[in-house]
């Protein structure tokens, strides 16, 4: 039974009348046990953020004054609004937290998109020894405190091409860097396993046993060979939890037989691999050097191309121009390797990767300026860098527009199902826009400057960094709480 609330006779006096409880009919009774009144919404905590710029990675230009509020508890960007205009509010939307970065400019997480989190710098080990005399345990230990400093330089994505002999522990640093509270904080990591390659070429090798593959049971990468093994072991690496296939169709097999790198996969084995894996719906990264392994990657689907230094119109023959022109692979020089000639302007087919691993973690923004000394644009690269970044690395469902203008249109949507955990794969980086995922990074300093203040800003000005919403970086020093 319900009772009717006693109400004042006389609102001005506060009297109230003595009438008993009036008994409603059964009906009305279970109506309103049934239909209780909306309870409101909790308070919904954000971080409100005065950026004195932005980076738009799309329009490639800088925007002043701008206001961006994000959700803490996923971690997705809200609204982008200018900062004299009213606020961004939202029913229970109350606990605002200003962050202020009016002196800074503001742009999307930095995504590299060729690292190989379990190598360190052959200055201080070649990788022979790396691979065939460090322990398991030293090497994943090494990758934590690489993925540390990665992401207090700005990068809050990376893509991994590969463990070098250290298995599937790619596997399980990405299990413990996931999620709102990780054992281990480090950037949005993708991962590709063991590179796959042919018999015979890849290291490292035995100066007693030559003709075996690897030393001490020690493998560089995964062998297959023929297009039934080449299926299985795609198969086998994405059913372990491979974001990526990475695939390399050629190394100086003998250095007795040629001097220059030879094509060791068929076109058929090549297929195989491209197809199985976009049949599973991953991608497929090609180590490419050379016009023959450049050739086969874009005759056979392929996603990016690793390295590559022939894509530079310097060393490109006349007739390869309408290849290179008509390609859809996102190509990934690795400058930082390799140095190379000036980069072609207007190509927007380019991402963001060093190759860092051969040369210290944490100095990832190194590929960055060589970019920019080479002749490439600032706003071409830090596109570059970002939203080319997202759409090296991202899956394969986002290829639909559709998909991206409904997590627009919805961004909290998709967390109401996952949780936090839609922060990994679930959800755009690379753009700072509603619905994208809140990774910024606040720097100090003109990023539109000469090319000599670029490399500085992007070394030496990142104060800010904040992934999924959550701060790893505050006033050019690491947010102790994240990680403890």
């Amino acid at each position: 039974m319900v009772s009717v609330p006693r109400f004042p006779s006389h609102p001005e006096s506060g009297e109230t009348t003595n009438s008993p409880d009036i008994e409603l009919p059964p009906a009305l009774d279970s109506a309103a046990a049934q239909n209780p009144p909306p309870q409101p919404t909790p308070a919904r905590p954000v971080y409100r953020i005065l950026a004195g710029k932005i980076f738009d990675s799309q329009a490639r230009t800088l925007v002043l004054n701008q206001s961006i509020t994000i959700d803490k508890e996923y971690g997705v960007i809200l609204d982008v609004r200018s900062s004299t205009e009213p606020p961004y509010t939202q029913p229970g939307s109350e606990k605002v937290e200003i962050v202020d970065l009016k002196k800074m400019t503001v742009v999307p997480g930095f995504v590299d998109v060729h690292v190989h989190l379990l190598l360190h710098t052959e200055s201080e080990a070649s990788w022979t020894d790396q691979v065939t005399k460090e322990p398991l345990a030293e090497r994943v230990a090494r990758a934590t405190v690489h993925a540390r400093r990665t992401l207090l330089a700005g990068f809050t994505t990376v893509r991994d091409l590969g463990t070098e002999g250290a298995l599937d522990s790619d596997l399980g640093l990405r299990k413990v860097m996931a999620g709102k509270n990780p054992v281990i904080p480090g950037p949005r990591y993708y991962c590709a396993t063991r590179a796959i390659v042919s018999t015979g070429a890849y290291g490292p090798k035995s100066s007693i046993n030559p003709s075996s593959e690897g030393v001490d049971c020690v493998v560089g990468a995964e062998v297959a060979d023929g297009v039934h093994e080449c299926v299985r072991t795609v198969r086998r690496q994405v059913g372990a939890g491979a974001d990526w296939i990475k695939v390399c169709p050629l190394f100086d097999v003998s250095p007795f037989a040629s001097t220059s790198n030879l094509r060791t996969y068929t076109d058929e084995e090549m297929q195989a691999l491209v197809k199985t894996a976009h049949a599973l719906g991953v991608r497929v990264a090609v180590h490419a050097n050379g016009w023959g392994a450049i050739e086969q990657a874009i005759k056979c689907n392929a996603d990016t191309i690793e390295h590559g230094a022939e894509m530079v119109h310097a060393y490109r023959p006349t007739y390869r121009e309408s290849e290179v022109q008509r390609r859809e692979q996102i190509w990934v020089p690795t400058l930082a390797a390799v140095y190379t000639v000036p980069l072609a302007d207007g190509d927007d087919r380019i991402a963001c990767g060093g190759d860092t691993g051969v040369f210290a973690h944490g100095k990832n923004a190194l590929e960055m300026t060589l970019m920019r000394r080479l002749g490439a644009k600032w706003n071409q690269v830090l596109t570059w860098a970002t939203f080319g970044g997202w759409k090296c690395v991202r899956g394969r469902k986002w290829d639909d527009t559709r998909v991206v203008e409904e997590n627009e249109e919805y961004p909290l949507r998709v967390f109401e199902e996952l949780g936090y955990m839609a922060q990994e794969r679930e959800v755009p980086f690379g753009v700072i826009r509603k619905g994208w995922a809140a990774d910024l990074v606040g720097i100090e300093g003109d990023v539109d400057g000469d090319s000599e203040a670029f490399e500085k800003v992007v070394t030496e000005g990142v104060k800010f960094v904040m992934k999924g919403g959550r701060l790893y970086k505050m006033d050019g020093k690491p947010v102790v709480e994240a990680f403890i």
